[in-house]
């Protein structure tokens, strides 16, 4: 008996480790879906074919629309779908706005650039329709997001700018869009970062969740039901003061509340949801409190053991922590895996997504990095276990594939998990609209409850583990073909028929890195340039009160440090733009008396 015991626990012992060791393979590259200088990354379905394919807004190069072919190849087919644009991208979030069946998508600039909103033409091509629709701005837009606030069944748009106040538009449903930002009732904090909607007291309508940089505070806007909005940041306790960057929204205890984690610059925070009535941060206490210069965060169940785990992207060019993946431990706290593995990576992470990219039941993870010659990744899940799956998606009366606000909840005898539908998540990132439930070591689904988001309810039964189902707003359901397709690598470099138009990527000619940071009376800047260029710096207060020209000559090639002297500007948070020939690079910088 007593050798039958210790024979057990090697062979568990020993699954359980391999089962772990073997975590993620980094496939970026074999695919052809690794391309340099990405800022921004979605998952989105755009022909309707049942499998997920991937745009990845970049800088100064050209965006990319790929198709996934259903046999573990991609094509990038942006130029002939009219959407290879070439600028200062940052995000693309997707959403069926005129109910006809297809996604179309609103498209984010930094600088320069207009945000751009293109329709779905249904037949792989897409048309801008930004002045039409009567969404012409070219401000600094750090988010955006869809959402029906008014329960018309138009799905609205929130954009989020750096420099100006936040703009509001109603959506007509005649294709066009109505300013109502003045009407909203959302106070306009500047320096907005991440948002997210999160219906955080169940009452069947889209809050909303806005985070601000530099210290200028993190809000919880309260919907009445009909589009207007009550700030209630402090009396639900979730009112915070950092450096706000990415959010994400998922019932990480399966109590069936909403909770919310946000990343900073230093440490991050966990709020745990009590029941619709207050907020708690428990990030310290759960050993998720990460103090890296978090951007994307995601939520997913990555070992199917029924609870939620969550990732975390951190730009390790600005600080020295690298991204992290924490498993649930299914008690309010959190254990860090695979920290010697390339999922671990050191380099500058933007956004991050979730996907089932080869159908075989568990979530992989597409990664925006945002560096010179960091590409974009690909983390192919390789855990093998004996846990079962969910796969759901949803379909709406109008045909509408994305119904933002919709919640999936999914009753076994172990517990109940749920999902909810979203449309713009993590930082310049957009997930998958197959939502996916990891259960656990239970085979059997009791019950499955949609909310829809006018707030009608449907219940489906009978359904089975370990398959994907079509859930319809008329109560009625059908299976999908879900198979196992792997990802094609042909072992050099590129995936057997990848077809892209992607090109290479060039080296930037400087590296640019200011400091002290913060800084009092002078600024350094080292660079190193490979030809003579004009060289100009200036300083732009986030508030946008304040602007200065510290330098403007032209500089001989090779390594040099600029020492800048900087007076007669007042502390606080300041956009270090530095400009080399036609380039532009960005430095967030602060003063202090």
């Amino acid at each position: 008996m007593r050798l039958f015991l210790v024979i057990f626990l090697i062979i568990f012992v020993n699954t359980f480790s391999y089962g772990f060791r073997q975590g993620f393979t980094e496939m970026g590259e074999e695919t052809g879906l690794g391309v340099a200088f990405s800022r921004g990354i979605s998952v989105v379905d755009f022909d309707n074919d049942g499998f997920d394919d991937l745009y990845i807004a970049r800088k100064n190069r050209h965006n990319t629309l790929f198709r996934n072919i259903g046999d573990g190849t991609f094509e990038d087919v942006a130029e002939m779908a009219g959407v290879d644009l070439v600028g200062d991208y940052n995000q693309s979030i997707w959403a069926d706005y005129d109910n006809d069946g297809f996604l179309d998508f609103y498209l984010t600039t930094e600088t320069g650039d207009k945000n751009l909103l293109f329709h779905n033409n249904g037949d792989q091509t897409f048309t801008d329709v930004t002045l039409a629709a009567g969404l012409d701005i070219s401000d600094f837009t750090t988010a955006a997001i869809w959402g029906d606030v008014n329960g018309d069944g138009f799905k609205d748009l929130f954009i989020f700018l750096l420099m100006e106040d936040d703009r509001f538009f109603l959506n007509n449903g005649d294709g066009t869009f109505s300013d109502y930002t003045a009407e909203s009732g959302i106070s306009m904090a500047r320096l907005s970062m991440g948002a997210t909607f999160i219906d955080y007291d169940l009452d069947h309508d889209l809050d909303l969740y806005v985070a601000h940089d530099g210290h200028s505070g993190n809000f919880l806007f309260e919907n009445d039901g009909g589009g207007l909005f009550k700030d209630v940041s402090v009396s639900t306790g979730i009112l915070s003061d950092s450096e706000g960057m990415g959010v994400s929204v998922g019932d990480f205890n399966n109590d069936g509340w909403p909770d919310l984690y946000l990343t900073n610059r230093l440490q991050n925070y966990l709020f745990r949801n009590n029941e619709g009535e207050s907020f708690t941060e428990i990030s310290s206490a759960s050993g998720v409190g990460d103090e890296g210069m978090g951007w994307g965060v995601s939520w997913l169940d990555f070992d199917n053991d029924g609870f939620l785990d969550l990732y975390i992207g951190n730009d390790s060019d600005y600080s020295d922590y690298a991204n992290v993946l924490y498993r649930n431990n299914g008690d309010e706290t959190f254990t860090k895996l695979f920290e010697e593995e390339p999922l671990a990576g050191d380099k500058g992470t933007y956004g991050t997504a979730i996907s089932d990219l080869d159908h075989d039941g568990d979530p992989d993870l597409v990664i925006a990095n945002r560096g010179t010659v960091d590409r974009s990744e690909v983390f192919i899940n390789e855990l093998d276990n004996n846990n079962h799956w969910l796969i759901i998606r949803l379909m709406s009366e109008a045909m509408d594939r994305v119904p933002v606000g919709a919640m999936v909840m999914v009753e076994t005898a172990a517990a109940t998990h749920t999902r909810y539908v979203l449309s713009g998540t993590s930082w310049s990132a957009d997930d998958s609209k197959s939502l996916h439930f990891g259960l656990g070591s239970v085979s059997q689904i009791e019950t499955v409850h949609v909310t829809w988001p006018d707030g009608t309810t449907d219940e489906y039964r009978g359904l089975q583990v370990d398959m994907a189902y079509l859930l319809n707003a008329d109560g009625t359901n059908q299976s999908l073909s879900y198979e196992y397709v792997p990802l094609k690598n042909n072992g050099t470099g590129g995936a057997e028929g990848v077809i892209t138009g992607i090109d290479e990527p060039v080296l930037e000619k400087v590296k640019i890195s200011a400091y002290p940071n913060p800084f009092t009376k002078e600024l350094a800047l080292p660079l190193s340039l490979e030809r003579s260029d004009r060289v100009t710096v200036t300083l732009v207060s986030y508030a946008g009160t304040e602007s200065k020209g510290l330098y403007s000559s032209k500089l001989y090639p090779g390594e040099q440090t600029l020492r800048i002297p900087v007076v007669g500007l007042s502390s606080g948070l300041y956009l270090l733009q530095i400009t080399i020939g036609d380039q532009q690079y960005y430095q967030k910088i602060l003063k202090t008396d």
